[in-house]
This record gives structure tokens, C-alpha cells and sequence, in this order.
């Protein structure tokens, strides 16, 4: 079932961060503190029982140059590994997008491994378009794809 965070999904949602990315993944700190600034835009897709197959993650910004230039972006989109394959990714980011209909955003953003076939197939397909390589956006030799969304 596709549904919005709640405070009771912090622990499997650090559980399931781990799973995937290990140590380096994001803490219960982290989840914590978007579901208070962003729970409009924090979606996960519950299995029932307290499984998580996987969730998505938008924030609001503002770049400072350009006076009410809001822009959303993706920050997270996960999917647990023994759920891949069943259109789950897609569902929750077209929640994430709805969830973006309530701001005034011109646009939304994300950055993607350009190595991830599928998820850069899916943000296509939901009319993401290549914006920049950002060669090193998580340090040396990290590049990662810009990609965005007109929206409005």
C-alpha cells in the first residue's frame, strides 16, 4: 500500500537504507528531520506488518539568486531489492510528483548514477530530461546526472 511517512516507519526505514546502501546510508536523524520539514513529499510503500518495500524522498528549495524560483527536488528514491521489478518505483515517485502539485516549483530535480539504466529509463519516461553531468558531485570521480522536470 502507497502511503505517507509517519514517525512509526523511522526504524524499518533506516533498516531498509541499509540493506541497500550499508553504513553510508541515511540515519533515523536524517528521516527524522524531512518527515518534520517534508512530509507532503515523503512517501513509502508498506507491505503490511511493518515492511517497507521502499520509499521516495522530495525536499522544497529556493535558489537565492532568483527571488520565488522554488524548485523541488528528488532526494531519495529506494526500492528494496527483493521488490524490485514490480512497478513500485514508479508509483512512488508519481506520489512524490503529486506530492510537488501543492508548491508553487518550477521545476524538479534530481541526480542519478548515469551507471542506473532503469532508474534513468523510469525518469525519463516520466518526462525527466538530462539537464548536466556533475563530475564530481560526491567527490572525486562520483558523477552523477542532473536531470529535470518543467513543471507548470
Amino acid at each position: 500500500m502507497l502511503r505517507r511517512a509517519t514517525k512509526q516507519d523511522l526504524n524499518e526505514l533506516v533498516n531498509l537504507e541499509q540493506a541497500v546502501y550499508g553504513p553510508s546510508g541515511f540515519n533515523i536523524y536524517y528521516f527524522r528531520q524531512m518527515l518534520d520539514l517534508f512530509p507532503s513529499l515523503f512517501w513509502v510503500y508498506d507491505c503490511g506488518e511493518g515492511q517497507l518495500a521502499g520509499y521516495a524522498l522530495g525536499a522544497i528549495g529556493r535558489r537565492e539568486q532568483e527571488a520565488g524560483a522554488d524548485e523541488g527536488w528528488v532526494l531519495s528514491l529506494l526500492v528494496g531489492e527483493g521488490f524490485r521489478g514490480q512497478g513500485l518505483a514508479k508509483q512512488l515517485m508519481n506520489a512524490l510528483l503529486s506530492g510537488f502539485k501543492g508548491h508553487e516549483c518550477q521545476q524538479i530535480l534530481l541526480t542519478v548514477s548515469e551507471q542506473n539504466l532503469s532508474a534513468v529509463g523510469l525518469y525519463r519516461q516520466l518526462g525527466f530530461v538530462d539537464k548536466a553531468i556533475e563530475p564530481e558531485y560526491y567527490g572525486p570521480e562520483q558523477p552523477r546526472l542532473v536531470m529535470m522536470l518543467k513543471y507548470q
